[in-house]
């Protein structure tokens, strides 16, 4: 029963409705979920595990996230002790095929998690036997190919925590760049099939794909941007391979909210779930540190107040984030002639068509450098008084968190 209400919770989040509500959606149904809900039982099974996920996933659109991170943790434990992650080969291929499905979604999901809270990764990929691909078809509709290349992700996310944010290993340009060209192999080698569209009739699942490997894109290579943007990195050296990589970062962030646009276009844009939010804040911290692409910050900033005055609480708390950035950075730049300019498409160019080139432009090496670049993204430090400098720097460093950790 517990399973049942939240599932019910979950569907009515996201519901694409307008109205004005007096309470949060499906708040009812998760209240009711987590009063029948045993978690001190002795005895795991995969239905709990399922309840724990999904009561995680419902209470990252409250901003929850350190009761998400407590939900996602106990069902990796239960994972664990019921050897989800072994190969048992005794079992029916059946069986194995649903153990195994379970043991990658908990395994994606507490990792992508964990490293949105800037935490080590909790299971090792050598501890890990079952396997990634699928046993048996079940005909039931289940996406392995998906499911295949999130968790080919999730590992990849998990090996940049370890170096980029990991707080007593030393980081260097040469770890960013690795982690880029592991990211960039990941996109050249994704099944044809997904390669093919990012906008799929009533699917989202190679969108989010999409969305969530730009988004490791920008995790990875933001520190740099941030660093530059401050004044703590010496551009003169490498400058070559910084220009790539914040290149590679800004495409991202542009690419990230053109997703997001058109999701919204062809109404699967989720309006009370928090990772469309987290995705759309992480591209706009980036492209307010660089004057290159700002023309898509107002078309940004129009998703957010969607999002917010829709009732979704992160969106809430971005705006006011947002509004406070937005009179920082008027003290040392000219919004007015800023136009909201998202991309648009006429009948001969579709959006996969521009998303996709989109997404090979930030994954291909170029071998000219633009040595004005990096013009666009510096201190402005000496443009503004001590304290707005102050402030908006310590903002940009802590607002997103996992770039602070």
């Amino acid at each position: 029963m517990a399973y049942f209400f939240i599932l019910l919770a979950i569907g009515q989040q996201y519901l694409d409705e307008t109205h004005a509500r007096s309470e949060v959606p499906g708040i009812s149904y998760f209240n009711t979920s987590t009063r029948l809900m045993d978690t001190q039982s002795e005895e795991p099974t995969i239905q709990k595990i399922q309840t724990l996920l999904l009561v995680g996933f419902y209470q990252q659109g409250l901003n929850r996230s350190i009761t998400a991170f407590t939900h996602y943790g106990c069902a990796v434990r239960m994972s664990l002790a019921m050897g989800l992650h072994r190969r048992m080969k005794s079992l029916p291929l059946e069986e194995q095929e649903q153990r195994r499905r379970l043991w990658w979604t908990c395994f994606c999901m507490d990792t992508v998690w964990t490293a949105k809270l800037g935490q080590p990764v909790h299971v090792e990929m050598a501890d890990i036997t079952v396997d990634t691909s699928e046993l048996i078809t079940l005909n039931d509709g289940f996406n392995s190919e998906i499911l295949r290349a999130n968790v080919q992700l999730a590992v990849i996310t998990g090996d940049i925590m370890k170096t980029i944010y990991r707080p007593t290993v030393k980081k260097t340009i040469d770890d960013l760049l690795s982690a880029l060209r592991k990211l960039g192999s990941f996109q050249k080698n994704l099944p044809p099939r997904l390669k093919s569209s990012i906008i799929v009739h009533n699917d989202r699942t190679v969108a989010n794909l999409y969305l969530r490997l730009n988004q490791i894109v920008i995790i990875t290579i933001r520190p740099l941007v941030l660093s530059v943007f401050i004044g703590q990195q010496d551009t003169n050296d490498n400058s070559t391979e910084i220009t790539q990589a914040i290149k590679r970062c800004v495409g991202a962030a542009c690419a990230n909210i053109n997703i997001l646009f058109h999701l919204k276009e062809v109404g699967m844009f989720s309006k009370f779930g928090f990772w469309d939010v987290r995705y759309l804040f992480s591209s706009l911290l980036v492209l307010y540190m660089s004057s290159t692409d700002k023309n898509l910050i107002p078309g940004g900033r129009d998703l957010n107040r969607l999002m917010s005055e829709a009732g979704n609480f992160t969106a809430i708390e971005n705006e006011i984030r947002l509004r406070e950035l937005d009179s920082l950075f008027e003290k040392f730049r000219d919004e007015a002639e800023t136009e909201a300019k998202l991309y648009q498409h006429s009948d001969a160019i579709s959006p996969n068509t521009i998303l996709l080139n989109e997404i090979s432009n930030i994954f291909t090496t170029q071998e000219e450098t633009d040595d004005e670049f990096l013009d666009f993204i510096r201190p402005f430090s000496k443009e503004v008084s001590p304290e707005v400098w102050k402030n908006l720097t310590t903002n940009l460093q802590s607002w997103d968190s996992t770039g602070y950790v």
